[in-house]
């Protein structure tokens, strides 16, 4: 029988709607939970799309339960540790997500806290948690999963047959993603960092000139070292054009558009290695270093215990060189994970025609400080560490009326490009005093997002952003690169110390025209 883990994570349901109100409205003649919103129907495969070519045809398809599939002992959320290596990837293209899964799985307590509830388990209902749209959505399920006619899981699945952690997610995550599975194929890795952690993702591209600058320098791999140093969650791939053709084999194994998870780095003299996993738990790298490379039979005599005793398995788990990394893969994931101590602040607003100013251009003569302002105010009077976000309504999340009305889904397309600046009140407010005829100063911005996107989410160019309490008044303003967009967003903000967020209408009656006069002065002589 299933047993329940141990609590957590503190979950309030809505009234009539915890497990045990749901088991008595929709507990089938067994007993046990049959989720109404995800029924075991084709729908819920392939929503309203045609079932890929390569599929098994849905009169074949089994729902079963993991009494019914689980061979070999008894079914179980976890047994003992789980493991990256767990992570098996099935007959659907979601490899973005089961690879973020695979780096999650490193850490337990992420794992764990993903589970609200499990109470019910024995019944087969259970309620799973996803970060979206700046807070932690819940979603209950029922545990059938869909299984061929051999009766094994045709989806993600985890190596050892007995656990069905990876099963019960990648059901949930589909329910919150559109309610079809097929709606999982295809994505970017950072989204389901984000979703599955809270945390916050950035993309390293590998093919920026400064960033092979690091890697030719060396200043890459220390980034490596700490990222790892400090619990963060990485992976990579080689991203392609989405016109491109995707999974195809380099010459060294490696698969390009296909995203993998980075598990550890180390080093033994001049030599730097990074471990990663393919989750489709093979598939591995043939060059220096693979599994079945004759450097594991001559080994050094003052060879590290990681070398020692690392057994080849074909588990899609290898280890390889940087100079290789950087080779065969153009993208590196970093999922930022912030210590227990540090604070959040979020708010949610909206950009309409009337305060949808564009982004600060002298040229376009635009109105960018009528955007929405947010003031943020240090309750410290020694230094504050930021990071800052700005994310879009996520498309692929069910409740999004726009992509739940269209037949023809792009569930990663976004149709404006979103950033933000965080600026002195003072230079703000002597913009919008002059309707932009003493422009922003580069003193004047603090700090902005790496790049104004059309992605889901845009962060801070450079972290930690580093606050005086004597520079501010500080003002945070989020903006689309183009004026009068219309779509809602979130503005968040995560912190070492505390801090206060909140709307704020910056004044136009600004400094006295003699002291505008002296800032302009000094900033000629400078």
């Amino acid at each position: 029988m299933l047993k329940p883990l141990r609590k957590t994570v503190e979950w309030h349901p809505k009234p009539g709607q915890s497990e045990r109100d749901l088991l008595k409205k929709y507990a089938g003649k067994d007993g046990r939970y049959c989720d109404p919103d995800f029924p075991c129907d084709e729908a819920s495969l392939f929503g309203d799309r045609d079932p890929p070519e390569d599929h098994i045809p849905y009169a074949n398809v089994l729902w079963l339960r993991p009494d019914a599939y689980v061979v070999g002992g008894t079914p179980c959320v976890f047994v003992d540790e789980a493991t990256p290596g767990e992570v098996v990837q099935g007959k659907l293209g979601d490899c973005w997500f089961l690879s973020a899964l695979s780096c999650v799985a490193s850490r337990r307590d992420l794992l764990e806290n993903l589970f609200a509830s499990t109470e019910f388990a024995s019944k087969g209902i259970y309620t799973i948690r996803f970060y979206k749209n700046g807070k932690w959505k819940h979603v209950t399920i029922d545990d059938r999963i869909p299984c061929g006619p051999t009766g094994k899981p045709l989806y993600g699945t985890c190596r050892d047959p007995r656990q069905i952690w990876v099963s019960l997610l990648e059901k949930a995550y589909a329910k919150i993603n559109g309610r079809s599975y097929q709606n999982l194929v295809s994505g970017t890795m950072t989204y389901a960092l984000k979703d599955l952690t809270g945390g916050d993702p950035q993309v390293v591209n590998l093919l920026d000139p400064q960033t092979a600058d690091e890697c030719s320098n060396g200043f890459l791999w220390q980034k490596f070292k700490l990222w790892i140093k400090q619990n963060n969650l990485l992976g990579a791939a080689w991203k392609m054009p989405r016109k491109d053709n995707r999974e195809e084999e380099f010459d060294g194994g490696i698969v390009r558009g296909h995203a993998y998870s980075v598990m550890d780095v180390r080093e033994h003299h001049d030599l730097r290695f990074l471990k990663l996993r393919n989750p489709w738990g093979m598939k591995e790298w043939k060059g220096r270093w693979a599994d079945d490379s004759p450097e594991w039979d001559d080994l050094p005599a003052d060879a590290p215990d990681w070398m020692v005793n690392y057994t080849p398995e074909d588990d899609g788990i290898f280890w390889m060189l940087f100079e290789d990394f950087i080779r065969y893969f153009n993208t590196v994931y970093v999922c930022i994970m912030f210590p227990p101590s540090w604070v959040q602040e979020c708010m949610k607003g909206r950009f309409t025609p009337e305060c949808s100013g564009g982004a600060p251009d002298p040229a376009a003569n635009n109105y960018w400080w009528i955007n929405p302002t947010y003031r943020l105010t240090l309750t410290s009077k020694t230094k504050t560490q930021l990071f800052i976000s700005v994310a879009q309504r996520d498309t692929r999340m069910i409740g999004n009326k726009m992509t739940e009305a269209s037949s023809k889904r792009d569930w990663n397309s976004y149709a404006h490009a979103v950033g933000f600046i965080l600026a002195r009140e003072s230079a703000v407010s002597r913009c919008k005093r002059t309707k932009g005829t003493k422009a922003l100063r580069g003193s004047d911005i603090i700090a902005k997002s790496s790049a104004f996107k059309k992605d889901r989410d845009v962060s801070v160019a450079s972290f930690p952003v580093v606050l005086e309490p004597q520079g501010g008044p500080y003002v945070l303003i989020p903006m689309t690169f183009e004026a009068q967009a219309e779509l809602k967003y979130y503005v968040t903000v995560r912190s070492n110390k505390h801090v206060k967020l909140e709307e704020y209408n910056v004044p136009d009656q600004a400094e006295e025209d003699g002291d505008d006069e002296d800032e302009d002065e000094d900033e000629d002589e400078d």
